[in-house]
């Protein structure tokens, strides 16, 4: 889930699912792919992205999908989250460590480093990015490079967001929570 406000929301799912909510009901987006859609994030109404399976990057804007690209690769790992600081600094993740960033013209990838699963990103700046993932994985972009962080679990983490540099939160598996 996704939003600008309460009453202007995107929800992905399975099968190419993307429905948007109003503040009164709930309409489908046609996303014109039955892969099943993991992630989203925007930075207003006209710049949405969803990423899912084998490297899916749909762009939406204003209820309407204009652009499908799937990343090339020989491997197809699925995108797991998205999430950016500005309209020329966005991060895909998902299996594999795979990551992919978005400059404001191409997608490239980045070697993150890590070969487990990539469950979730939070971007603060072009300098400050973390990502989370499979067996407790924190891994940090300072602007040129991903490094691996230490971490005080080897559960699974699913999620991440924070409000400033100093304040990050985590969770995942079990009910586990970091700061």
């Amino acid at each position: 889930i996704w939003g600008i406000s309460e009453n202007n929301l995107y929800i992905v799912g399975e099968k190419g699912i993307i429905l948007h909510y109003d503040g009164s009901k709930l309409s489908v987006i046609l996303s014109h792919t039955s892969k099943n859609l993991y992630g989203i994030w925007g930075t207003d109404e006209s710049n949405i992205y969803v990423v899912g399976e084998d490297r899916l990057i749909l762009k939406i804007s204003k209820d309407w999908v204009y652009s499908i690209l799937t990343c090339a690769s020989f491997s197809k790992e699925n995108f797991r989250a998205i999430y950016g600081s500005s309209e020329n600094n966005i991060f895909a993740v998902g299996d594999n460590g795979v990551i992919f960033h978005y400059d404001g013209s191409y997608w490239r990838t980045q070697n993150s480093g890590v070969s487990y699963n990539l469950n979730d990103i939070w971007v603060l700046d072009e300098t400050h990015a973390y990502a989370v993932g499979d067996h407790g994985t924190i891994i940090f972009y300072n602007g040129t490079s991903w490094s691996r962080m230490d971490s005080p679990t080897d559960r699974n983490l699913y999620s991440i967001w924070g409000i400033s540099e100093n304040e990050i939160y985590a969770s995942g598996e079990d009910g586990i929570i970091l700061k």
